[in-house]
């Protein structure tokens, strides 16, 4: 057995690419090369004492996904020597869309501020998943339940909702397939489930204190930005 030792904090996350493995412990981001069995280099991805740890992390072909624990920061670096690329604030992205008044699913509020968080703190990223595809996408989960889709390469935000009731605490991808076709959705789990606005075949308030699973089909981020594009270029000919 080879044993690795990485830091005082404990391991929360593992991802690997190709030859590399990338381990979040503590606030360091470990870089371990499986041909060598030996870690290849390490970055510190926050200074600041107050922190505990990263929460989240996913890596991409030359970029890697970091959170920090209880902050609505997404940090993106560089896979090669650990240089950071962009930070984004998911809060900021949610204002974004709203203001915008696009990207939005239907949200179990009638007004649209009604569906803001009111502390940006409450923005917590609590789940993380790249979805490698044309274009890759990021769905990132927060702690108010709110579910945020990412264009990968332009980190521009393309999508929000408001669905669970409480923390998204897992988001994988799965695969169905079958003679006639094959289906690609991702699963989201966490507490509760918020019916659409107008929907009265559910009543939320059964299922707050369930864990619930929820499927998203993949496809509906792209079809839901092509729309808002169709409609931002047909404004100025109404």
């Amino acid at each position: 057995d080879t044993v690795i030792t990485l830091n005082h904090g404990p391991v929360r996350g593992i991802k690997r690419l190709h030859a590399m493995v990338y381990i979040i412990s503590g606030l360091e981001v470990f870089v371990f090369d499986l041909s060598k069995l030996a870690i290849s280099f390490k970055w510190t991805a926050c200074d600041d004492p107050t922190r505990r740890f990263l929460s989240c992390i996913e890596v991409g072909e030359d970029m890697v996904w970091t959170s920090i624990h209880k902050s609505p920061k997404l940090q993106l670096w560089d896979c090669e020597d650990g240089s950071l690329r962009r930070t984004i604030n998911t809060f900021d992205s949610i204002q974004t869309l709203i203001s915008g008044d696009v990207g939005l699913l239907p949200i179990p509020h009638s007004s649209k501020s009604s569906s803001m968080p009111l502390d940006p703190l409450m923005c917590r990223i609590t789940a993380m998943y790249l979805q490698i595809s044309a274009p890759s996408l990021l769905w990132v989960g927060l702690a108010t339940g709110h579910l945020l889709v990412y264009d990968a390469n332009t980190c521009i935000p393309l999508m929000a909702t408001l669905r669970h009731v409480n923390a998204i605490r897992h988001i994988r991808t799965i695969r169905t397939s079958s003679h006639e076709r094959s289906v690609n959705v991702v699963l989201t789990c966490g507490l509760g489930f918020r019916t659409r606005p107008g929907n009265q075949s559910l009543k939320t308030n059964t299922l707050d204190s369930y864990g619930v699973l929820l499927l998203w089909d993949c496809t509906m981020p792209r079809v839901k930005h092509y729309f808002d594009e169709m409609r931002s270029q047909q404004l100025p000919y109404r």
